[in-house]
């Protein structure tokens, strides 16, 4: 968080929610999934990188058993896990331009938000929300996400969003 893109006309510095988001924990399916293959694929990477413990997917599976994520706009799912499984805070990507079978309906992109419980206590999650809630408002911005052909190209696409809009 501080260094600013001046490529845009109202450039300010990186917000929280893009220092987040890495490249490399922007992941692609380009099958029809369900739901919980969706969390698994996300788990698998986040394990196999560090970022999370062994148990985060099925703790992120038992929190949709007690209410979906899934948006109502359809459009994307924010799905997360209990802070002790994750070791580094960040939030995941899937684009899956098919769709995710969700139970209730498709999601199209799902933001995993993983924060450990130390940096829950020193960020605004009330903001994360916010910016995450704007960001799927935006038609034109998931479609960009949702037919993006690569990690650099969808970062591109939520760096044009957090620090190029009024």
């Amino acid at each position: 968080m501080g260094f600013v893109i001046m490529n845009c006309q109202n450039s300010k510095t990186i917000s929280e929610e893009v220092y987040y988001i890495a490249p490399d924990n922007i992941l692609f399916e380009f099958n029809t999934i369900n739901r919980n293959t969706a969390l698994n694929k996300i788990g698998h990477h986040l394990v196999k990188n560090n970022i999370a413990k062994s148990g985060v997917v099925g703790s992120a599976i038992e929190r949709e058993k007690t209410s979906s994520t899934l948006l109502e706009n359809k459009w994307a799912a924010i799905p997360h896990a209990e802070t002790k499984y994750i070791d580094r805070s960040q939030i995941s990507l899937l684009i899956a331009p098919k769709g995710i079978d969700w139970g209730t309906g498709l999601a199209r992109l799902v933001f995993f938000m993983g924060f450990t419980q130390q940096e829950i206590q020193n960020i605004s999650m009330n903001k994360i929300y916010h910016e995450f809630n704007e960001l799927l408002e935006q038609k034109s911005v998931m479609e960009q996400l949702v037919n993006s052909k690569s990690n650099m190209n969808a970062e591109k696409v939520l760096m044009n969003f957090f620090l190029c809009r009024k």
